[in-house]
């Protein structure tokens, strides 16, 4: 199998040689090309009408397709425009010390220092060094041959690229949201020309786009990047709750298995931004590995052979085990991502009942006999299951969406292969442990921990798999949906929301409040159902507006280990910075801030944001049209029944909507009028393993929980049986 291609691309004055270190790292896994942009290096120079394009098109020749494109500075710019224009060449695009969208005063800056460099070429490139490697480790010798390129530069074509530099953000950020591919933005902390606030804008603007911000850091330069360590630590004793978790592998045919690459990746508590495990940072190898066992776990006569209600009392057994477990499981998956103690041990309390029911579902799976034109032909369809299942799993209710997936896949007779998300995946592992001490047999149920573009990627391409079933972003859905439909498989994927909750005029208003702040904070609003669009009559809007602000200014932040808290942290420090990139995005859109707006460390040194309320909003604005997953609510009146259908309903989602009336024929009305595929009336947040779950529009395909599932993960055959003992006809002879 061919290695995947990374193209590397330089920032402005520089050349491909900046990257050697980083190319030498990256050598054993990947094919990698590093092109000098146009003006630089051994390229001719540039005239002073050069433009982004132009160097892009400098380049696009060298760029392989579905290649992994990484650029710095400049070279991140030209990247973010191929990735524009040749969609068709990026697989993922990576921008390292971008900048984006410079404000006023940033714009200011950079001009300055163009003007700097017009008038003393050397004395502004010795500047830009000492900004580039202050506070690093770098090797002298290394900033020495950096300094040497830079003044090896045309002085002409240099100051026309810095141009480039300067103004092409502004060109490039209309079209910034038609960039469809998976993309990370990363900078230093105290980087002063690609600052932090710059790479929140780039991940905001960019539709399935992380930005990592490096502590402590001044620049990114991948010169200076560490060399990654092939080995795991040895264990360690910090955390009081996880210390035997300390090194993960993956669970693979019934035993733990080290990652293939030899690598590990660091998990912390979002609440104290303590490490907590390092898991196995799984790739292709590995995947493939799992598949191969779960295969052979699918072929085995003690799995294939094995009665339907014998595989209802595994569920059981594995229901039960869990039950024993709860407080372990409960308090491990808080420390993971965040949540509440208080509420995972209610989540653990109703868990078993997904496997208790799935366990009487399982011997109640059969076809059906259809009758026929011919008494003689007996026909009768029956109910298979597919085989391998992958399960790609998110970090914000990791044991309960894995849940509604692994116990309908093992109750049709599927084995399965779980990637859970990098952020959580120490109770996934656990549950694996817990279905092979259930009496599940090896290869039923495995897991590969690691990143989505590394495990997961490989885990939907694989060639042995029957099917995916996915949760989490809609960007990410559409490239498996792409995927899957390609090799004619199945998915059902659970994707993204923007839930509308309705007050009208005659709702129970007290009772109202407390369904809206349970509907967007409950979880730190880290739920694809979270209810963040308010829409109240008006004739009711002050008096909701004040009972859901007054509460959410006194809602308890801090420890979700304390019993009294009553918001924990974002999960990851990454989703803590989208959400007050959000908050400031709808801040310069023009909504007003009634209460929060402001990241905390919770008193903790965490990733915690406050509860935030936003008025003078309304559809247009993209904190009310873009899921984004933190506790941020959007209020909004309306007057009639008619137009509070057409705004809840003017929306690319569609997964749940609630409705707070007395009036019984209303509420029949809006649960038949809107778009949702759960509708609750008087409530908010309720579901049941039995209970049937489907997202419209962009929210999702196919259907969770209830007897319905059980459809995605088996195939339907039909067999026709002639019973008669006459001679079968010749088929080129009329019958009288």
């Amino acid at each position: 199998m061919s290695k995947p291609t990374v193209v590397l691309l330089h920032g402005v004055g520089l050349d491909h040689t900046m990257w050697e270190p980083t190319a030498t790292l990256l050598a054993d896994r990947f094919t990698v090309i590093t092109p000098d942009l146009p003006g630089h290096g051994t390229r001719p120079p540039v005239s002073d009408r050069v433009t982004l394009a132009d160097l892009a098109d400098g380049v696009i020749g060298e760029i392989p397709a579905g290649s992994h494109l990484v650029g710095f500075s400049l070279g991140a710019l030209v990247a973010q425009h191929v990735a524009l224009h040749h969609p068709q060449v990026v697989a993922t695009l990576t921008s390292v010390s971008s900048v984006c969208a410079r404000t006023s005063e940033e714009r200011a800056s950079v001009l300055a220092r163009l003007r700097a460099a017009e008038a003393d070429f050397r004395t502004s490139a010795a500047a830009s060094l000492e900004r580039w490697y202050a506070g690093t480790d770098v090797d002298p010798g290394w900033v020495a041959r950096t300094g040497t390129t830079l003044h090896a530069n045309d002085v002409r074509s240099f100051l026309n690229c810095y141009r480039v530099f300067a103004t092409a953000d502004a060109e490039l950020a209309p079209d910034l949201p038609a960039i469809a591919v998976p993309a990370l933005a990363v900078t230093g902390e105290n980087d002063p020309g690609s600052t932090p606030g710059m790479t929140h804008r780039l991940a905001a603007a960019l539709p399935d786009c992380r930005a990592v911000v490096i502590p402590r850091r001044v620049t990114c330069c991948p010169s200076s990047a560490p060399r990654r360590s092939s080995t795991p630590s040895p264990p360690s004793s910090e955390s009081a709750h996880m210390s035997d978790l300390t090194t993960l592998q993956h669970f693979v045919g019934g035993t733990w298995v080290e990652p293939a690459s030899g690598e590990y990746f660091e998990s912390t508590n979002p609440a104290t931004r303590e490490v907590l495990y390092r898991a196995a940072r799984g790739t292709a190898a590995d995947i493939g590995h799992a598949v191969a066992a779960a295969k052979k776990a699918f072929e085995d006569p003690r799995w294939r052979d094995l009665s339907q209600t014998r595989r209802g009392h595994l569920l059981r057994r594995l229901g039960d085990l869990i039950a024993a477990n709860a407080e372990e499981l409960a308090r491990m998956e808080t420390q993971d991502n965040g949540k509440l103690l208080r509420e995972m041990r209610g989540q653990l309390a109703t868990l078993p009942e997904y496997y208790h029911y799935y366990a009487g579902l399982a011997d109640k799976i059969h076809g059906n006999v259809i009758p026929t034109s011919d008494r003689r032909v007996l026909n009768y369809t029956a109910r298979e299951p597919l085989g391998v299942v992958g399960a790609i799993t998110p970090w914000n209710s990791p044991l309960t969406l894995t849940s509604s997936k692994l116990a309908p896949a093992l109750c049709a007779g599927n084995t399965v292969v779980i990637k859970p998300s990098e952020h959580t995946s120490a109770t996934v592992l656990r549950l694996a442990e817990l279905a092979l001490e259930a009496g599940f047999p090896p290869g039923a149920v495995n897991v590969v921990t690691g990143f989505g573009t590394e495990a997961g990627q490989a885990l939907v391409d694989h060639h042995d798999l029957a099917k995916i079933s996915f949760t989490g972003s809609t960007a990410t859905g559409s490239r498996i949906a792409a995927a899957t439909a390609g090799r004619f498989i199945g998915s059902t994927l659970e994707l993204g929301g923007k839930s509308p909750n309705i007050v009208f005029e005659d709702a129970n208003i007290p009772n109202a409040a407390m369904g809206v702040v349970a509907g967007i904070f409950a979880a730190a609003g880290q739920t694809c159902i979270a209810g963040s669009r308010v829409f109240a009559h008006r004739s009711v809007y002050d008096e909701l507006l004040e009972r859901v602000t007054e509460r959410a200014r006194t809602i308890v932040i801090g420890d979700p280990l304390d019993d009294k808290t009553e918001l924990g942290p974002l999960a990851f420090e990454d989703q803590r910075d989208k959400v007050a990139g959000y908050v400031d995005l709808g801040r310069g859109e023009g909504a007003r801030v009634l209460t929060g707006g402001q990241a905390t460390d919770g008193g903790l040194g965490g990733y915690f944001y406050e509860p935030t309320v936003l008025v003078d909003v309304h559809n247009d604005m993209r904190v009310v049209r873009e899921e984004i997953f933190g506790p941020v609510l959007a209020v909004m009146p309306f007057d009639t029944e008619d137009e509070v259908v057409r705004l809840a309903n003017d929306t690319d989602y569609g997964l749940a909507a609630g409705v707070w009336t007395t009036n019984l024929a209303r509420a029949h009305r809006m649960a038949a009028r809107l778009d949702a595929g759960t509708v609750w009336v008087n409530t908010y947040r309720a579901m049941s393993p039995m209970s049937p779950r489907q997202g419209f529009k962009t929210s999702g395909v196919g259907v969770e929980h209830g007897t319905e599932t059980i459809l995605e993960y088996t195939r339907l055959k039909s067999v026709w049986i002639n019973t008669g003992e006459e001679p079968v006809a010749d088929p080129f002879t009329l019958r009288s």
